[in-house]
């Protein structure tokens, strides 16, 4: 796996600002490589493929407690030298973007993907 990826949704899903839909499709294609299905599946979540496509496109937001399965399952999956304290993600207060129409993950000049702190 590619750590600079794995550091930028480590990085991400620290920051308690409500995922964006496209911030879930990268996670999940990139990160976790999973197709929607396997996605779903995951996180056992009914609706499946349906609702994570709603929620990739911005038609349908997460509840509190399914992103913070994903933000914990990100966690879990990659390998990074960051320390991170086991209750981070149950005791994260989410927030709404403080950005608003600033993505927090995107594309940088040279097409690298970057986190932006806001």
């Amino acid at each position: 796996m590619n750590h600079s990826k794995e550091y930028i949704a480590v990085n991400r899903v620290l920051l308690p600002d409500k995922l964006a839909g496209h911030e879930i499709r990268y996670i999940r294609k990139f990160i976790l490589k999973m197709s929607q299905d396997e996605f779903a599946e995951s996180i056992d979540l009914i609706g499946g493929k349906s609702v994570i496509s709603r929620w990739e496109n911005g038609k349908q937001n997460l509840n509190q407690y399914v992103e913070k399965v994903i933000r914990q399952l990100i966690l879990n999956v990659c390998e990074t030298d960051i320390v991170i304290d086991k209750n981070v993600i149950p005791g994260m207060k989410l927030v709404e973007r403080r950005n608003k129409g600033k993505w927090l993950i995107h594309y940088d000049k040279v097409n690298k993907w970057i986190v932006d702190s806001g």
